[in-house]
């Protein structure tokens, strides 16, 4: 029964191979960054046109007034009549506001930049932090930084920008402190260290492509890539597919589970089992590996009955909590 399953589990792996390489091939177009002559240009132009508004921009709220006044003009043009104009009043904005502390208009004028234009909106974004956190004066602007930032190392854990990543928890380190919250920066370093954890195995998996290329049931490349996958991505559909053909006999143990016909008790079982492995992790890898118990805790709820139902049931308010 086991060979079969893992047979049908090699054929899904090559399949899944195929169709990851599809999506890779197919990315969204963007317009290049306009050439620095370019900018300039139309950059002494917005000077020219908003002379007066240039003129009175000394103080923050004439600085804030001024960048969302570009801002907003970059909004009524379109990318096909002015795409040097549009980004360079984007880019103003964004700096001018950034100079100001207006971090809501800096960041929106970077969203807008990333809808049309080849930008990396999380390293710019992280820039705008780190000069607002030299600009800051008070906790509250320190408190504002840091709640940026930490919303901010979400989005560069998504994206593989470990490097980023650390930039950002040191900045929270910093205005942790700066803000008097020592908790956020004590969680701050905590998370630096599993940062480091998921680099190594994104490099790892990055190794991996190029065998599963070759051979897409390759036991260890499989392990690399599905680790990968489930703890940093939570990806389970795929992720266990690959636990299953790799290399850890616990979590191919665990993942053949998954591919078997479970009662509801078994179902919860296997909730249970991946609880008991969260509970030996910590930061988002264990939340990761929640995602993948409650899964199971709700397929197995309805079916349940007495005393299991109502423990399938607790079990899984803990981890999401009440509706």
């Amino acid at each position: 029964m086991q060979n079969s399953l893992l047979q049908a589990l090699r054929n899904l792996a090559v399949c899944l191979l195929l169709a990851t390489s599809a999506r890779a091939a197919d990315p969204v177009k963007k317009l290049p960054v306009p050439l620095p002559a370019a900018q300039a240009e139309a950059a002494k132009l917005i000077k020219d046109i908003y002379a007066a508004e240039y003129a009175k921009a000394e103080s923050s709220v004439a600085k804030r007034t001024l960048g969302r006044t570009l801002f907003e003009k970059a909004k009524t043009i379109s990318v096909s009549s002015d795409a040097t104009g549009k980004f360079v009043l984007l880019k103003t904005s964004r700096d001018i506001a950034t100079q100001a502390l207006d971090g809501m208009t800096a960041f929106q004028a970077i969203d807008l930049m990333a809808e049309s234009y080849e930008i990396d909106p999380v390293e710019m974004k992280a820039s705008v932090l780190q000069k607002g956190s030299a600009a800051a004066k008070s906790q509250r602007h320190h408190a504002a930084i840091l709640d940026q930032a930490i919303k901010l190392i979400d989005r560069a854990v998504a994206e593989d920008n470990y490097t980023c990543a650390r930039q950002l928890c040191e900045l929270c380190i910093t205005e942790g402190r700066a803000a008097n919250e020592e908790d956020e920066a004590t969680k701050a370093i905590a998370l630096s260290i599993e940062i480091d954890k998921f680099a190594q195995l994104y490099a790892t998996a990055q190794n991996a492509v190029a065998r599963l290329k070759a051979n897409p049931v390759d036991p260890q490349a499989n392990a690399a890539m599905g680790s990968y996958l489930g703890f940093v991505k939570a990806d389970w559909d795929d992720a266990l597919l690959m636990l299953a053909l790799g290399t850890d006999l616990n979590l191919k143990a665990i993942a053949l589970r998954e591919f078997d016909e479970l009662t509801p008790a078994q179902q919860a079982d296997l909730g249970d089992t991946w609880r008991a492995m969260a509970e030996k992790q910590a930061g988002s890898t264990r939340r990761h590996i929640l995602v993948r118990a409650a899964h199971w805790y709700r397929k197995a709820v309805p079916g349940l009955t007495g005393l299991n139902k109502e423990k399938a049931v607790k079990d899984l308010l803990r981890i999401e909590g009440p509706k």
